[in-house]
């Protein structure tokens, strides 16, 4: 019987050429892996960098937004103050004394038997001053819980007897 002749041994060049093959092979595959590797990350770059820019797109569209409204707000709040200021000038202030005015408001001035122009005068009326700040303080009406106009209404008051006391004091 016939026996398949040996294979011969492959010479060491022959080997070698099989060895540069497979680290050409291996490296190929290394070098397109690293490749998809690379277009991964640059995709995802590309993908975070497009939804960052929306983000900050819709963000400052909602500042934008906010802001109008803010200002919007702060419109209507000055034209609420520029109202509630007239008309207190109008109702307290019209045509009276700061006395009459302190009286107007809810705090009696008990300036029974004291002189006019004395140091007691001006005493009794600091400490009514005293008493209707304490009333009309914004702190106390925010504290109350009131509304933005009531809030509003007290801080213009308060801001009205403290300057009819300046303008009081300064005409003594």
């Amino acid at each position: 019987a016939c026996e398949p002749e040996p294979e011969p041994e492959p010479s060491v060049e022959a080997l070698a050429a099989r060895e540069a093959e497979e680290a050409a092979r291996v490296e190929a595959i290394e070098r397109s892996r690293k490749e998809a590797q690379e277009a991964r990350r640059a995709r995802k770059a590309a993908s975070d960098a497009a939804s960052l820019k929306a983000n900050q797109a819709a963000r400052v569209a909602s500042l934008r937004e906010a802001k109008e409204k803010e200002g919007a707000a702060a419109a209507a709040t000055a034209a609420m103050v520029s109202e509630i200021a007239e008309r207190l000038e109008f109702e307290l202030v019209a045509g009276r004394t700061f006395v009459e005015v302190l009286q107007k408001v809810g705090v009696t001035v008990a300036l029974d038997g004291v002189e006019f122009g004395s140091d007691e005068e001006e005493q009794v009326v600091a400490k009514a001053v005293r008493r209707a700040l304490v009333i009309y303080h914004p702190d106390r009406a925010v504290q109350k819980g009131l509304g933005v106009s009531e809030t509003l209404e007290a801080t213009e008051t308060y801001k009205l007897l403290q300057n009819l006391h300046a303008e009081w004091l300064e005409e003594r």
